[in-house]
């Protein structure tokens, strides 16, 4: 049987057993939307290995809800629908390239032009503004960390007060990328779900 959301109770005395069972839920089904319910701030970013959606803050208001459940329907929507994506053949001439959002890690600009980097392993070079790029993807669960980053929050691992770190699912390496002060009080909230994307 497979579950498209699930939530969990995370409480400083059961914490182990909250997360221990998180990661049973992972093996099982990755696909599935994981959503901690809690009264406790501190423990919140034990659970980012377990890829789980923005933590419930208790007590819990109707508008908490409903931002999870539109960040559970537009990565439904995101599984469904690919993103395109301007890029130049060898000729030069623009062409459309299609991914889903997903697979996509992070975001580059640099001398005016993206490097749009996969999950696959693989990277392209697109065209456009990384401003443009944030107001598609914002809504996708994708976040500008710095004014050359944008990157997908669902491979987050961990946050430092000068760098985030990106890791896929499997992987034993992260990457590091930059994360400006200014964005990462704006990133906490977020991932507190004190406001939505």
């Amino acid at each position: 049987m497979f579950f498209d959301l699930i939530f969990l109770g995370l409480t400083a005395e059961h914490e182990k057993s909250s997360l221990e069972t998180a990661e049973q839920i992972r093996r099982y089904d990755r696909a599935v939307m994981l959503v901690f319910v809690t009264a406790d701030r501190n423990g919140v970013w034990d659970a980012f290995a377990m890829q789980a959606a923005p933590y419930l803050i208790k007590p819990v208001d109707k508008l908490q809800v409903q931002c999870v459940l539109k960040r559970y329907r537009l990565n439904r929507l995101d599984e469904e629908n690919r993103l395109p994506f301007r890029i130049r053949n060898q000729k030069g001439q623009e062409e459309i390239l299609l991914v889903q959002g997903k697979e996509i890690l992070y975001v580059e600009s640099y001398l005016r032009k993206l490097q749009v980097y996969c999950s696959s392993g693989h990277s392209f070079e697109a065209v456009g503004k990384i401003s443009e790029l944030e107001a598609q993807l914002g809504v996708r669960g994708f976040f500008r960390i710095h004014k050359s980053y944008l990157v997908n929050l669902k491979y987050l691992k961990r946050i430092e007060p000068e760098q985030l770190w990106l890791q896929e699912d499997g992987e034993q390496t992260a990457i590091a990328l930059p994360l400006s002060r200014r964005k990462r009080e704006k990133l906490r909230k977020i991932l507190l779900s004190e406001v939505s994307y």
